[in-house]
């Protein structure tokens, strides 16, 4: 019951990202990165390894998937009703984004649903960097987004250390 859940949830995603319109960006289309957030990256447990994995995966110039993406998609926001109709539900963090922030999740494996992306669109996997790679990077861009509203813009946010701390620790996960 639960794959035959992943199976509609992802088709449900399928039509919505494709509706949405998916396209191909390159890691320099976003940028926050500025002298005194990295100089605050490399302060932070393993900064200068993400650092240096960054600047690995520019020199590939490959590009990203993005599109409107839902942002918090979980087993939290994934109702079932009595009819077995699938709803999906708390668009609150939906958004233009990379593809990527759909799918890291841990509780379920996403790969099924990047690569049926990339083989309806008929993208060349050697152009893209790949599903891990775009994890990584949409996590470092959220840190970036983080620690520039933070530091930069004043925004103080009392759960900055732990927020910071979880995108690390995802970031550590995937650099295995």
């Amino acid at each position: 019951m639960v794959f035959i859940v992943y199976e509609d949830v992802f088709d449900f995603m399928l039509m919505f990202y494709i509706k949405c319109g998916i396209k191909t960006v390159s890691l320099s289309d976003k940028n926050f990165e500025i002298d005194e957030v990295l100089q605050h990256i490399e302060t932070l447990k393993n900064g200068a390894d993400i650092l240096k994995k960054v600047k690995e995966l520019k020199s590939k110039n490959k590009r990203l998937l993005q599109t409107c993406v839902h942002g918090d998609l979980s087993l939290n926001n994934i109702l079932i009703d009595k009819n077995k109709t699938i709803w999906i539900i708390d668009w609150g963090e939906s958004d233009e984004e990379y593809l990527a922030k759909d799918f890291k999740n841990d509780n379920f494996d996403t790969s099924l649903l990047y690569n049926t992306i990339v083989n309806q669109l008929s993208l060349d996997k050697n152009e893209l960097y790949s599903l891990e790679d775009q994890i990584f990077i949409q996590d470092y861009t959220e840190m970036l987004r983080l620690i520039y509203n933070q530091i930069i813009e004043k925004q103080k946010d009392v759960h900055f250390t732990s927020k910071l701390n979880a995108i690390i620790n995802r970031m550590s996960i995937t650099n295995k």
